[in-house]
């Protein structure tokens, strides 16, 4: 793992920012961490992550997706430090937000 510390592989996360295919409120795994300069599935430099769309596909609007072999159906987007935390709170975040939430409205406010 590198220097960040709030993300690590394998962590769910929770979309906060549309991204391409990317849903507000949807979770997804990181699937992958390190130098993605190295990486030649992407063009950025630095340290970052592998977000898994498993529903790419099928919110592409693809027909019958579920036909596609398993790796057609998704799709990886690679995340700078800085731009997975524009993108995605951690679920433990969302949760604290969730049970904030819910008490406030429980206290009418």
């Amino acid at each position: 793992m590198g220097k960040f510390e709030r993300f690590e592989m394998g962590d769910r996360v929770v979309c906060i920012k549309e991204y391409e295919t990317l849903k507000v409120d949807s979770h997804y795994q990181i699937n992958g961490s390190g130098d993605l300069g190295w990486n030649a599935a992407t063009d950025k430099d630095g340290y970052g992550f592998s977000i898994q769309d498993q529903n790419y596909a099928y919110e592409s609007g693809i027909k019958e997706s579920w036909k596609l072999p398993y790796e057609k159906q998704m799709k990886y987007y690679y995340f700078t430090e800085s731009e997975i935390s524009e993108y995605f709170i951690t679920q433990e975040e969302d949760y604290k937000a969730y049970r904030r939430n819910e008490k406030l409205n429980s206290l009418g406010i």
